[in-house]
């Protein structure tokens, strides 16, 4: 059995949850207490110790990813993220292989939850997971790093570095700015569910590109797109007009 707390700001969806687990799960997890804010969730696990975290994500002050910087010691705890919003902080979560559940939370999804926590060797978070989960949160166009797996760990790259995606099947290539490219076993997809979608734009099913280092887009040479570093990309024709209107609003400059 599972000792745990629950981090929510919403006393109702405190409420609903304990409700779920008590009524479908009463054999799996014992709830040691509740807190509403990460301040308070920070000092009722460190009081009770408990073995899982259930957080909310989107909570005033403080959000839930904000609770890993009371613990600069390290994290002894599961934690299964709580949220009713499908947005980028859920592919950060992801991202760094952690676990997370939509609101309202259904009884077989912790259960599934718990199955995996189950096949897990330590209940310790490990430190790399924090920093890529926290590094993907919210990425800075010329500072913040985003992490990206690769076939011997994770590369630390900034959004400016990145010039565009490249997909192939399963896999994919990484073109950087300096004329590198790293190829990783993510497909395009994924990258472009991970990338900050406000820099970057598919424009092809096979390319996931930095708008901010988009030199010209030329329609009548059969929609080319010509990057700053003299690379040519073909544009689909069901993407054009969409690009049209993000290079027009919504392009980062890319200074160097």
């Amino acid at each position: 059995m599972y000792t745990a707390v629950i981090i929510d700001d919403e006393p109702n969806a405190i409420v609903s949850l304990k409700l779920v687990i008590q009524e479908y799960l009463n054999e799996k997890v014992k709830i040691l207490d509740t807190a509403t804010s990460v301040k308070e969730g920070a000092e009722k696990i460190k009081k009770h110790n408990p073995e899982l975290v259930f957080l909310d994500i989107e909570m005033p002050n403080e959000n839930g990813f904000e609770l890993f910087k009371y613990f600069e010691q390290g994290v002894n705890f599961d934690v299964i993220f709580t949220t009713a919003y499908a947005q980028y902080g859920i592919q950060a979560v992801k991202c760094a292989a952690l676990d997370y559940l939509l609101k309202p939370v259904q009884p077989m999804e912790i259960r599934d939850s718990l199955k995996r926590l189950e096949h897990k060797k330590s209940s310790d978070i490990p430190l790399h997971q924090i920093e890529m989960l926290l590094a993907n949160l919210q990425p800075n166009y010329d500072t913040n790093k985003i992490a990206i797996p690769t076939s011997t760990g994770y590369e630390m790259f900034s959004v400016r570095e990145i010039l565009y995606c490249e997909g192939d099947g399963n896999y994919s290539k990484i073109h950087t700015i300096s004329g590198r490219t790293i190829s990783i076993s993510k497909t395009l997809q994924w990258l472009e569910e991970t990338l900050p979608s406000e820099y970057f734009f598919r424009i092809h099913k096979s390319y996931y590109v930095n708008l901010g280092h988009v030199r010209t887009f030329d329609k009548s040479a059969g929609n080319i797109l010509l990057l700053d570093n003299g690379k040519e990309l073909e544009v689909s024709s069901r993407n054009h007009g969409d690009l049209v209107n993000r290079l027009l609003n919504k392009t980062k400059p890319a200074t160097n």
